[in-house]
């Protein structure tokens, strides 16, 4: 660990919390005037304090994660830019104390491995707004990501303080992301996260603090179905009627349809909900006091992203917030239904600039003479194996592409030249599924012929076996880092996707993959760019980007055993990375983003 005091210069006396207020007394209102209080364990608070002469209101805007991209920044902040517009509160932005444990650290979710920091923050607030002359009702937290994770776990702390909470998360064990869980437990905690959480549950899950302090605080919680969260939103608010002995206040579930995915409101939405926020304290009307459901709308669109991978916050944006990009949840009833996708190799419909991209999948499934694959070729039991494994496509690989959350164009099955009357009696999909009967030589070449075909640009070809899922929004995802390959004057890349799972059915594991077979290649122009065209474990040669975001389902069974559940955790060479979770058993482990495709139930098989 890095020294905690590091770079803690130029910002004037570091003072105990009890003692803000003193060192802000001269500041001038409506100016920003920064602070350090000293926490326990040697850890420095940092903050910028913004009064007004005369209020009854305090807003704490607290951070998400830094960019993967760039210097760390030292202290860092969110929406500090929006104190202009809000002129009757004081506002007061601050940063994550829990970062100066490590260098490598972008984002720390306040954890400590003794010092409860979630505790010593909100009573730094609570002390800081009685010398402002503000009461905990008027005390608002307010933060996207990991700040919605803190703003739920201080305003639990401090009575009638309340949380406006977008896409947090509320339980750090769920993270899917674990090159960042591996990095809290090196760095931060110094011992597994579960192993954590049975010393210190508060510490990490929004509803074990609510049952540590007593008290469920009034809350906004802002989701949307795409967002990889939005099952642990569904568990925390299912969850709240479980806790018991403890003060119930309002809270408000809002499903927003003007953001997919990890990332926040616009400024503006945000603004309005602090505003209504406050309007309903000043009426002294009373919180909302069960569960609505509102969708939100907006003309506008989907908010701008200000990510593109877990752990970006901002990439560019002026503190929108703090996104974790990645795996979608189950519809909700509560949004309707996603438009279908688009036909096969039809004029593509005006969509968002964000998602313009000609999304086509190749799914090498039954070509034979494929090296190391010898059940392609084994005539004996290929009517049984081609019957199989059409099976599993029609019940798990199509619906996942189906379920995609931005067009396709097309998705190419490969298959021998010989499959034809097979294809017909256990398959016939419709569009967008294109079967392509063909030789081994033309696993790229056929699919190239009709994407070039087509004249489009902005292609993007992903490769896909015929056993496995994706997230709803892998495409989307794909499609982002594709964007700001272009938008980074890349003309081609390839696109690999690192984070996803592996299942036998009895046990699930978390793999992170630099060079996994879930490849995707971008082409401006294309001509003839394919994804079979080397063995995927070289795709480190291509000077490929890694994509941290899109989930995968990796299935295993029957003769499928390349892809076998592996024990050993971690491999590390020049050129590959790869980290395996644990094993765990389904009924424990199994991510709600997969629900909708597969029956995790033991012996229960592929969903009906």
């Amino acid at each position: 660990m890095t020294n905690s005091l590091d770079g803690v210069r130029g910002r004037g006396e570091v003072v105990a919390p009890d003692q803000i207020a003193e060192r802000l007394a001269g500041a001038p209102p409506d100016v920003p005037a920064a602070f350090q209080a000293r926490l326990s364990a040697g850890l420095v608070l940092d903050g910028e304090l913004t009064r007004r002469t005369a209020s009854s209101r305090l807003v704490v805007f607290l951070p998400g994660a830094q960019a993967n991209e760039g210097p760390r920044r030292m202290p860092f902040y969110h929406r500090r830019r929006w104190v202009s517009d809000l002129p009757d509160a004081h506002v007061l932005a601050l940063a994550d104390p829990a970062l100066r444990q490590d260098e490598r650290l972008r984002g720390a979710w306040f954890l400590h491995p003794q010092a409860d920091l979630i505790a010593e923050v909100a009573d730094a607030v609570a002390g800081l707004a009685f010398a402002l002359g503000v009461d905990t009702p008027g005390i608002l937290f307010y933060g996207s990501s990991a700040g919605g994770f803190g703003a739920l776990m201080m305003a639990s702390r401090l009575a009638g303080a309340a949380a406006i909470a977008e896409i947090p998360r509320t339980d750090l064990e769920r993270n899917p992301f674990k090159r960042h869980v591996l990095l809290l437990e090196e760095a931060v905690v110094g011992r597994p996260l579960a192993q954590f959480r049975l010393s210190y549950p508060e510490r990490v899950n929004v509803l074990a603090r609510f049952s540590h302090e007593g008290r469920i605080p009034p809350f906004v919680l802002v989701t949307n179905t795409t967002d990889y969260c939005h099952p642990e939103h569904l568990e925390l608010m299912e969850g709240l009627s479980r806790l018991e002995s403890v003060e119930r206040l309002g809270v408000q579930r809002i499903i927003t349809t003007t953001t997919l995915g990890h990332y926040p409101l616009g400024k503006q939405e945000a603004l309005g909900l602090i505003e209504a926020h406050f309007m309903r304290l000043d009426s002294a009307g009373p919180p909302v006091a069960a569960e609505p459901i509102e969708a939100v709308a907006s003309e506008a669109g989907a908010s701008r992203p200000v990510a593109s991978e877990p752990g970006v916050s901002e990439a560019g944006a002026a503190e929108a917030g703090a996104p974790e990009a990645g795996a979608v949840a189950p519809p909700d009833p509560a949004v309707g239904p996603r438009p279908a996708p688009t036909a096969a190799v039809n004029p593509q419909t005006t969509i968002p600039r964000q998602a313009q991209m000609n999304h086509y999948v190749s799914i090498r499934f039954s070509v034979r003479g494929i090296a190391g694959e010898p059940e392609f070729a084994d005539d004996a039991d290929r009517a049984a194996w081609f019957k199989a494994r059409a099976d599993i496509l029609r019940r798990c690989t199509g619906p996942s592409l189906l379920r995609q959350t931005t067009p396709l164009r097309a998705v190419f099955i490969l298959m021998d030249s010989a499959d034809q009357e097979r294809w017909e009696q256990h398959l016939n999909l419709p569009a967008p599924f294109v079967p392509l009967f063909i030789e081994r030589g033309e696993i790229n070449s056929a699919p190239a012929a009709h994407i070039e075909g087509t004249g489009d640009s902005d292609v993007i070809l992903t490769r896909l076996d015929s056993d496995d899922a994706l997230a709803d929004n892998y495409l989307e995802e794909i499609g982002r880092t594709a964007r700001t390959a272009q938008d980074g004057g890349r003309e081609e890349a390839y696109i690999v996707a690192c984070n996803g799972y592996k299942t036998d059915f009895r046990v699930i594991q978390t793999v992170y993959h630099t060079t996994s077979s879930y490849l995707s290649v971008y082409a401006h122009r294309y001509s003839g760019q394919g994804v079979y065209q080397f063995n995927h474990m070289n795709v480190h040669q291509h000077n490929p980007i890694l994509n941290e975001t899109a989930l995968w389902l990796q299935v295993i069974h029957t003769r499928n055993i390349s892809n076998r559940i592996r024990i050993r955790r971690c491999q590390h060479d020049p050129d590959r990375e790869i980290h395996n979770g644990s094993p765990l058993p389904v009924e424990q482990a199994w991510p709600l983003v997969f629900l909708p495709v597969w029956d995790p139930r033991p012996n229960a098989g592929l969903a009906s």
